[in-house]
């Protein structure tokens, strides 16, 4: 379920719907090895999809410039529109001369969602120096490193009263520091080509970077989606002080702004590593769908696949919630009820005290951790249980057990006593992954755990708190286990894949 062509790594994405189906316009980079053509490297990938889970790959939508052009280097971030039967590519352009460090959004026009023509008038947008910095009026800071001009990433929605179109896009404005500088310009067109800018609608002054914003109207609020994190050149501004990526979200009343952060709650979902960004959304069947890269940073690159689809939910309060897309469900057959491993051996580690009734499992280990190994074995499926912390510190579940402690098996905690979920590992518990959260004892939370391959989703309660790529995957035992006293575990759940 978690997508990408055959030997290339997908980078960026963004989703159209056309004729009823799901398209995917992505960058993308050839893996090591790879025996696709370098053409493809750097191009806009394409995939289409029915139900959000399996893809087909599709030549791309476009590839580089030729030589000597505004896009003769790398493609990068953009959106497509449509508008009276046809779709409206935007692209980020990059020039090879000008060693990629200018940004200009260029577009591109189809009549069938799959053949994309350059539009005679590129670059339909550079930086108006009047509000943002240019090409002739640059900053003199090195953001992101290096002295990038950055107009990219465009993000067209429809005027809600229907007085044209509204364009969003990553720029910068003069000013001391990186944080001042950072800003999404704002643009109106009235024919999709000609592009009139006016001052930026989020200027948050915090992060080193926002970039790749998308916009959308839900449950009565406008929002904006940007990717930022310390890999910018910051330290400390992400809501959750744990996470170094995150996907944030601002709100406003109208679709031109001004857009302003949720006070104590702007974050969408983050990582301690670069292991999900761009955050991108699309309306498909009722349902404000979301989706984000899945990078592979730990072997290597932080680009990778397409994620699971999300549900993108609003709290009455305005509050931005990703949810376990309950379509999915339809993907997954519940294996027969688990039964408990002996443990009398000592191979699992710890003596545990415990019991099972009625499909609730009471475990009890007052000074250390310990598990209760079940003989259902998984290699990629999901777990769902609700789990009660009654006396312990933590709780949860085990994935891919080996046979014995020593040997590995990937963890997930609810932590009552640093209030947070946790994905570590047996039996050195590294640091993998986690995310703040409100954990306390006496309360129960429904855990879901889905893993495919090196890639592992946590949910609470439905709600998506860790995303993360470790690698190392393969099958094992599913096992129960608590921290430092007592909990129980109940309506488990171990699923894993139907036959195609």
């Amino acid at each position: 379920m978690l997508y990408h062509p055959k030997g290339l790594y997908v980078w960026d994405t963004w989703y159209f719907v056309h004729e009823g189906r799901l398209h995917c316009i992505h960058l993308q980079l050839l893996r090591p090895g790879s025996d696709r053509p370098m053409a493809e490297h750097g191009a806009l990938g394409h995939a289409v999809s029915d139900d959000l889970v399996h893809w087909e790959t599709l030549p791309p939508a476009l590839y580089k410039g030729e030589p000597g052009g505004i896009d003769d280097s790398e493609l990068w971030t953009g959106c497509v529109y449509q508008h009276e039967g046809k779709q409206y590519l935007y692209y980020t352009a990059r020039s090879a001369k000008e060693d990629g460090l200018v940004n200009r959004i260029a577009l591109a026009v189809s009549e069938d969602g799959r053949h994309f023509e350059r539009c005679g008038e590129n670059p339909v947008l550079i930086p108006d120096s009047r509000w943002y910095c240019n090409e002739h009026h640059r900053l003199p800071l090195r953001g992101h490193g290096y002295p990038i001009v950055d107009a990219r990433d465009m993000c067209v929605v429809a005027d809600p009263e229907g007085h044209g179109f509204w364009g969003f896009f990553a720029a910068r404005r003069m000013a001391d520091t990186l944080a001042e500088s950072s800003v999404i310009g704002l643009a109106h067109s009235d024919d999709l080509v000609h592009w009139e800018q006016y001052p930026p609608c989020f200027t948050p002054d915090r992060y080193g970077c926002v970039e790749v914003p998308e916009v959308f109207y839900l449950q009565g609020r406008w929002y904006m989606l940007c990717l930022t994190g310390n890999r910018y050149g910051q330290r400390g501004q992400v809501d959750d002080a744990r996470l170094r990526e995150a996907t944030i979200y601002a709100v406003a009343d109208k679709v031109t702004g001004p857009y302003t952060l949720m006070k104590r709650d702007n974050l969408v979902f983050g990582s301690i590593f670069p292991q999900g960004y761009c955050g991108k959304t699309v309306a498909w069947r009722g349902d404000r769908v979301l989706f984000f890269t899945q990078g592979e940073m730990k072997d290597g690159c932080p680009h990778g696949s397409i994620s699971f689809p999300h549900a993108l939910k609003a709290t009455a309060d305005g509050r931005l919630r990703v949810m376990w897309y309950q379509p999915l469900e339809a993907q997954y057959q519940p294996l027969p009820m688990p039964a408990p491993l002996d443990i009398s051996d000592g191979r699992w580690g710890s003596r545990l005290h415990w019991a099972a009734e009625d499909g609730r499992y009471t475990l009890d280990c007052p000074p250390d951790w310990a598990l209760l190994p079940l003989d259902t074995l998984m290699a990629d499926g999901m777990v769902v249980c609700d789990v009660t912390l009654t006396t312990a510190r933590s709780a949860g579940i085990v994935l891919r057990l080996r046979e014995d402690v020593t040997q590995g098996g990937l963890c997930v905690l609810l932590d009552a006593a640093q209030r947070m979920v946790e994905v570590t590992a047996l039996r050195e518990f590294p640091l993998i992954e986690c995310r703040s959260w409100d954990i306390r004892q006496g309360e129960t939370y429904r855990l879901r755990v889905a893993a495919e391959g090196n890639v592992v989703y946590v949910y609470v309660d439905d709600r998506l708190a860790i995303q993360c790529y470790e690698p190392g995957g393969g099958q094992g035992h599913v096992a129960l286990m608590t921290e430092g006293g007592a909990a129980y575990i109940e309506h488990l759940t171990i699923a894993e894949h139907r036959e195609a």
